[in-house]
Order: structure tokens, then C-alpha cells, then sequence
């Protein structure tokens, strides 16, 4: 056995000795609270979903939550209240997001409290985009810039 060889039999045990039966219980895992709020200065209206994740094989990925309270707090003390629309949508219909603002977002779900914040970021304008086509080795590749 030459010296390539013996490096490639000690390379595949190397490799095969390192596997690892993990068994991942994914059906009981408990239910989680996930809070998706997407901020938006390009409209009055909105929308917070509240809602609590699922086992691995449900045939839906997430359920909404009813009876949570969502409330968002400006840097200048104004407090928007969302109330609950349906399947976990929280909504307010007249609360358009300044840029510069910091809005820090409150959720309260049976008794358990959940909070962040963010700054609204200012409007970027972009005054061009495009695709160029690049060839590498013999494979075609668009490039955007």
C-alpha cells in the first residue's frame, strides 16, 4: 500500500468513525410563543401576528393567538394599542412609523411578557440596479449590482 493510499483508508475512517445516531423528539417539542412584527413607514396600516409554534409533522406550521395584548411605544411617549383582527393578526389602522423614531414593541401573552425595540431606519433612495451575465468555467452566473 502506497503512501496515498494509506492516507485516503485513514481519510475514510476518519470519516465514517465520526457519525453520530442523534434520535430528535420532534413531535413533543412545547409549543413556543413566536411574535412577528414588521414595522412599516410606506403605510397606516399595521399588522403584529402573535402566534405559538407546532409540532414538527402538523399540518399547518403555526396557530394564532387570541388573547394576547400588543402595544408599541414611541421615544416620544405615544402608545399605539393593535387590536387582535383574526389567526393571530394583530392590526392598527392609523399608526405610520417615523424614520429616526424608536418604537419599542410590547407583547403580553398569558401572563408572560415579551418586548423589543428598533429604530425606524430613514428611506433610502436607489438610483439603479442591474444584472450582469458573468461565464465561469464553461457555467453561467448572473450577477446583481
Amino acid at each position: 500500500m502506497n503512501a496515498r493510499q494509506s492516507f485516503l483508508s485513514c481519510l475514510l475512517l476518519l470519516i465514517s468513525s465520526c457519525e453520530e445516531k442523534m434520535d430528535l423528539d420532534l413531535h413533543k417539542a412545547a409549543a413556543r410563543v413566536v411574535i412577528d412584527a414588521q414595522l412599516s413607514d410606506a403605510s397606516l396600516v399595521q399588522r403584529i401576528r402573535v402566534s405559538r409554534s407546532v409540532g414538527f409533522n402538523d399540518l399547518v406550521n403555526t396557530s394564532g393567538v387570541k388573547d394576547a395584548t400588543v402595544l408599541v411605544k414611541d421615544n416620544e411617549n405615544r402608545i399605539y394599542s393593535f387590536q387582535y383582527e383574526k389567526d393571530g393578526y394583530y392590526i392598527h389602522r392609523s399608526f405610520k412609523p417615523v424614520a429616526g423614531r424608536t418604537y419599542a414593541l410590547n407583547v403580553t401573552v398569558q401572563k408572560q411578557q415579551y418586548s423589543s425595540s428598533c429604530q425606524m431606519p430613514s428611506y433610502v433612495a436607489v438610483d439603479s440596479t442591474g444584472i450582469s451575465e458573468k461565464s465561469l468555467t464553461g457555467k453561467t452566473y448572473f450577477l446583481q449590482h
